[in-house]
């Protein structure tokens, strides 16, 4: 229902609320540019590595937990 009102039980802002608070954002219009997401980073590798090292430290944790 989008246009229903934040209840106290919600833990995010209800489709009304957040097309409310969304309104009031201003912005400049920026151009698109062109790349990829990886361009952002320095190094893809370091990034890689250092991501799937924590996703194999949550998931042996998880396990153990089991």
């Amino acid at each position: 229902m989008l246009n229903r009102e934040t209840s106290e039980d919600d833990t995010h802002p209800s489709p009304f609320e957040r097309f409310r608070l969304v309104s009031r954002v201003v912005s400049a219009n920026e151009s698109v540019r062109a790349g990829s997401a990886w361009e952002l980073f320095a190094d893809r590798d370091i990034i890689t590595q250092e991501m799937s090292s924590q996703i194999e430290r949550m998931v042996h944790t998880s396990a153990a937990a089991v």
